[in-house]
C-alpha cells in the first residue's frame, strides 16, 4: 500500500476523504481517549515547530525520543524538553451564588469560570486571587482556595489547574443592619431566617468590576437558576452547550457553559451538587417541582409574595406569583393554591403589589401594594425575582398603587 508522502498527497489520495478541523473544536466531539491522544500530538506537533532552534545557542535542533524531546547539534549537545505554562480556573462562590465571567469572542451567552497565568514568583492558590481580582474586582478569601483536579489543554501549552474558592468574608452585620433599614418602610411578615437567605444574602455579595480589556461580563448567578439551566443537559445526555433557551424564565436570553470535556464543566456542576446553604434542604418537602418565581414575562399585572408551608414540619419555602390574568390580588392566590399547594402545604400570603414587566429592555418593576393582603416586602421580591432573571435589571419602588 502506497504510502503518503506529503499532506497534499494525503488529501487527494482516491478513495480517501480527509478535511483539516480544529481540535478545539472537534475534540470534545470524540471518546476520551481518543481525544486524549490528539490533545498530545497537538501540543508536541506545537511544541515542536516552535523550537527548531536552541534558546541559548542558537544552534539548529533535531527531534528525539519520538519528538519528546529535541537537541541541540552543536557545540555541546544540549536537550530541551517541552515546557508546560500552569494556568488556574477557579469556581469562585458566596453562599448559594457562583460567578462566572465571558469573554467576548466566546459564543453567545457562553459563561465559565474565571482563570489565568501564575506568574513568576507565586503560588497556585495567590494566582487564583490575583486572577479573579483583576478580571473582576472580586476579593478572594485566600483560606478558602482547595484543589479539585487538573486538566491538560494544549492550546498550545497549558496545564489548567481547577480550584473552588469563596469570596472575602461579607461584613454580615453591616448587611443586616442596610436589610432593616430597606425593610422598615413596610410591616412584613417574613421570618428572621428568609430576611437573612434572601436580601441579607444578596447583600453580602461583593459587585463585579470587570476588566474590559480580560472579561466582556462577569455576574453571580444562583444555585436554583443553575440548576434548573443546566440539569436538564445532564439528565437527556446533551452537552450544555447544546440546551435550549428555557422559556419558563430569563425568555430570550442564551444562556451555556463549556461541555462536558472541560475542567470549567466539572467546577461548576461540583458547586451545583454541593452542600446547599440553609434554607434550600434536600427533605422531600423541597423536592417538589415548584418554582421560586412564576410572573408573566410581559407586562403590568398584580404580584403576590407567598410562603408556601408544610403542614407536617417546620419547613417553608417563599414564593413570587403573578400574572395579568389576575384582576385582583386573590385570584392571584386562588391560582397558586391550585397549582402550587397540596394536601400536604399550604400558601400563606406575605404581601402584594404589582409588577411591570419589560422583556424588550430587560428590566423589571416592582412597586404598588395590595388592599387585600397589604404591601409585600418588595425588597424581599426583588432578590427572588433577580435569582430567576439574571440578566435583567430589577427596580424597587414602595410608592404608587
Amino acid at each position: 500500500m502506497h504510502r503518503p508522502e506529503s499532506e497534499e498527497e494525503l488529501i487527494s489520495s482516491p478513495g480517501v476523504e480527509v478535511r483539516w478541523v480544529n481540535l478545539r473544536k472537534e475534540g470534545p466531539k470524540l471518546p476520551g481517549d481518543q481525544a486524549a491522544l490528539l490533545a498530545l500530538a497537538q501540543a508536541l506537533v506545537t511544541w515542536n515547530n516552535n523550537n527548531a532552534f536552541c534558546g541559548r545557542t542558537g544552534a539548529p535542533t533535531a527531534p528525539m525520543q519520538g519528538g519528546h524531546a529535541r537537541v541541540a547539534a552543536s557545540p555541546r549537545a544540549r536537550v530541551v524538553y517541552p515546557r508546560i505554562d500552569p494556568a488556574v480556573i477557579a469556581l469562585v462562590s458566596c453562599g448559594n451564588y457562583a460567578l462566572l465571567g465571558r469573554q467576548a469572542r466566546w459564543a453567545p451567552g457562553r459563561y465559565s469560570c474565571l482563570a489565568g497565568f501564575a506568574e513568576v514568583g507565586e503560588t497556585l492558590e495567590q494566582a487564583v486571587g490575583r486572577e479573579v481580582s483583576e478580571e473582576s474586582g472580586i476579593e478572594v478569601d485566600p483560606r478558602s482556595v482547595c484543589y479539585v483536579a487538573s486538566q491538560p489543554w494544549p492550546f498550545p501549552q497549558s496545564l489548567m489547574i481547577g480550584f473552588m474558592a469563596s469570596a472575602a468574608p461579607p461584613d454580615r452585620s453591616k448587611a443586616w443592619a442596610l436589610a432593616r433599614q430597606r425593610l422598615q418602610v413596610v410591616q412584613h411578615m417574613c421570618t428572621e431566617e428568609e430576611v437573612a437567605s434572601t436580601l441579607v444574602e444578596e447583600l453580602c455579595l461583593q459587585q463585579p468590576r470587570v476588566d474590559v480589556t480580560e472579561l466582556e461580563d462577569a455576574r453571580w448567578f444562583h444555585r436554583s437558576w443553575l440548576s434548573r439551566r443546566l440539569s436538564p443537559a445532564v439528565s437527556a445526555g446533551r452537552d450544555d452547550s447544546e440546551l435550549q433557551k428555557d422559556t419558563a424564565s430569563t425568555a430570550s436570553v442564551d444562556f451555556s457553559i463549556p461541555g462536558s470535556y472541560a475542567l470549567a464543566h466539572r467546577l461548576i456542576h461540583s458547586f451545583m451538587s454541593s452542600q446547599q446553604q440553609p434554607g434550600e434542604g434536600n427533605s422531600s418537602f423541597w423536592k417538589q417541582d415548584v418554582r421560586e418565581v412564576d410572573i408573566d414575562e410581559h407586562g403590568t399585572y398584580k404580584y403576590v409574595l407567598l410562603r408556601l408551608e408544610s403542614k407536617d414540619s417546620s419547613e417553608s419555602r417563599l414564593l413570587v406569583r403573578g400574572n395579568c390574568r389576575a384582576g385582583y390580588h386573590k385570584d392571584v392566590l386562588e391560582l397558586a393554591n391550585e397549582l402550587d399547594a397540596d394536601s400536604t402545604s399550604q400558601l400563606v400570603p406575605l404581601g402584594g403589589g404589582r409588577i411591570a414587566f419589560n422583556e424588550e429592555n430587560k428590566t423589571i418593576s416592582i412597586y404598588g401594594y395590595s388592599s387585600a393582603y397589604d404591601q409585600a416586602p418588595h425588597d424581599i421580591t426583588a432578590v427572588l425575582v433577580r435569582r430567576s432573571y439574571p440578566f435583567h435589571t430589577v427596580s424597587v419602588s414602595y410608592s404608587g398603587y
